[in-house]
């Protein structure tokens, strides 16, 4: 018997300051708007909250919301 399952996840893309990209995923609400993606995305830029070997966050590159929907086999 399977079941099928869905998950929703933010995918959010940075650029960094040695010119390559820096990808984060984070489960998040169905309703999200772009303001509040901007928003946050804005606030862990400024704050410096991820850091990467290729340097602090500069941008956003991109942000996608993805929903994926897969069967799961219980047994």
């Amino acid at each position: 018997m399977s079941e099928t399952v869905t998950s929703r996840k933010l995918y959010v893309k940075y650029s960094t300051e040695g010119d390559t990209n820096v990808s984060h995923s984070m489960p998040v609400r169905e309703d999200v708007t772009a303001e509040e993606v901007s928003t946050a995305a804005d606030t862990i830029i400024s704050k410096n909250v991820f850091g990467d070997k290729a340097g602090n966050l500069l941008s956003v590159a991109e942000a996608a919301y993805v929903r994926t929907i897969s069967d799961r086999t219980l047994f």
